[in-house]
C-alpha cells in the first residue's frame, strides 16, 4: 500500500521526461499473466487481480457513457457553448478508460504505466474542466469582471501540476492481487484535494449566493431552481471529493484505493454533466413559456403593436443559465418602447 519500500529501482532505471520508471510497470498484462510464473497458484492470484480492476473500469466506464450521450444531445442545440465541451470530452476520455483495460487484454498490448499515465491525464483534465464550469458559472453571474478569471486561473495552475507530479513521484507497478497498482505518496491525496475544493466551494458558493438574491429580487422561479441546484451540486462534489480523499489518505481497500481517483473523476464529471443538462433543460422550458407567453400576447394586442423583431428578444443566449435570468426576470418589450 501506499509508496514502495524501496527506491533501490531507481538507479539505472529507463526514464521519460526525467520520471524513473520501474520495470514491472513497463510490462503489458499478457506477458505479465503468462509469464514468469509456472506456479498455477499465482497465474489465479494474477488473474483475478487484473479482472478486478478491469470489472471496476467497464463499470467506471458504462457511467461515462451514459454522460457521454447527455452531453451529445446538449452538443446539438449548445455547440458553441463552453459547458457542453467541457461536458463531453471528460465524458469521451471517461469512456476510452473502459476501450483501454479491455484492449489491454489482446495484443499488442499497451504497458501498464501507460494505462495509468493516462488515467492521471484524464483525471487532470477533468479536474480543469470541471473548474471552468464552476468559474464561468460565477463570471456570467457577476457580470463578467475580470479579477474573476484571474482568481480562477490561480487557482487552476496547481491542477495543472497534478499530472506531473503524480507520474513522479508515483511508480506504477503490476500487483498479484490488484493488477496495475499506483504507489502515491502520502501527500498526493491532499495536493488533489486543496488544488481542487478552494475554487468549486469559492465559485460555486458565489454563484448559488446571486441566483438567490436574483429569487428575492425578482421572485422568479428559475432563479429559485439554479439556487437550489448550485447548492446541492456543491454539497455533492464536496462531499463526494471528502470521502474520496480519506480513502485515498487512509488507503482503504489496501491498493485498490488507488482506483478511487477514477472514481471521484466519475462522480464529479457525473454531477456536473446532470448540472448542465438540467440547465438546458430549463432553459428549453423558459424558452417555450416566453414563446408562448408572446403568441398570447400577440393574440390579444392591435397587429401594429409587435415588430418581427421581438422574436429575436426571445431566443436564448448562448449561456443557458444567463438566457434563464432574462426569459424569466424581463419580458420582450416592444420595438416601440425602445
Amino acid at each position: 500500500m501506499g509508496e514502495l519500500a524501496s527506491t533501490e529501482w531507481e538507479e539505472g532505471a529507463p526514464r521519460v521526461l526525467g520520471i524513473p520508471l520501474h520495470p514491472s510497470g513497463e510490462r503489458n498484462i499478457l506477458d505479465y499473466v503468462l509469464v514468469g510464473s509456472d506456479e498455477i497458484q499465482h497465474v489465479r492470484m494474477r488473474m483475478q487481480g487484473l479482472y478486478r480492476q478491469l470489472v471496476l473500469n467497464i463499470l467506471i466506464s458504462a457511467v461515462f457513457l451514459f454522460n457521454f450521450n447527455r452531453a451529445i444531445r446538449m452538443m446539438r442545440t449548445r455547440w458553441k457553448t463552453l459547458p457542453s465541451w467541457c461536458c463531453l470530452l471528460p465524458s469521451l476520455c471517461g469512456v476510452l478508460i473502459g476501450i483501454l483495460a479491455v484492449a489491454s487484454l489482446f495484443p499488442p498490448s499497451i504497458s501498464c504505466r501507460t494505462a495509468a499515465w493516462y488515467v492521471g491525464f484524464a483525471v487532470t483534465f477533468s479536474l480543469m474542466c470541471n473548474s471552468v464550469i464552476v468559474l464561468q458559472k460565477a463570471y456570467l453571474a457577476l457580470c463578467r469582471p475580470r479579477w474573476v478569471l484571474v482568481v480562477g486561473v490561480l487557482f487552476m495552475l496547481p491542477q495543472l501540476g497534478f499530472m506531473y507530479v503524480s507520474w513522479l513521484v508515483s511508480p506504477v507497478t503490476l500487483e498479484e492481487d490488484s493488477g496495475c497498482t499506483i504507489h502515491y505518496p502520502h501527500f498526493l491525496p491532499f495536493y488533489w484535494f486543496g488544488s481542487t475544493m478552494p475554487l468549486n466551494i469559492l465559485f460555486s458558493g458565489i454563484f448559488s449566493y446571486i441566483a438567490y438574491k436574483q429569487y428575492q429580487s425578482f421572485g422568479s422561479e428559475a432563479w429559485m431552481r439554479m439556487a437550489r441546484d448550485g447548492i446541492q451540486t456543491m454539497c455533492l462534489v464536496v462531499l463526494c471529493n471528502i470521502m474520496c480523499a480519506t480513502v485515498l489518505v487512509f488507503h482503504v481497500g489496501g491498493h485498490l484505493s488507488n482506483m478511487f481517483f477514477a472514481i471521484d473523476y466519475m462522480i464529479t464529471t457525473t454531477i456536473l454533466v446532470h448540472h448542465c443538462y438540467q440547465l438546458r433543460e430549463l432553459a428549453g422550458e423558459s424558452k417555450r413559456a416566453s414563446k408562448n407567453s408572446l403568441s398570447h400576447q400577440r393574440a390579444n394586442a392591435p397587429p401594429s403593436h409587435y415588430s418581427a423583431h421581438d422574436s429575436r428578444q426571445i431566443e436564448p443566449t448562448d449561456h443557458e443559465w444567463m438566457a434563464i435570468a432574462l426569459l424569466t426576470t424581463k419580458p420582450a418589450l416592444p420595438a416601440s418602447s425602445k
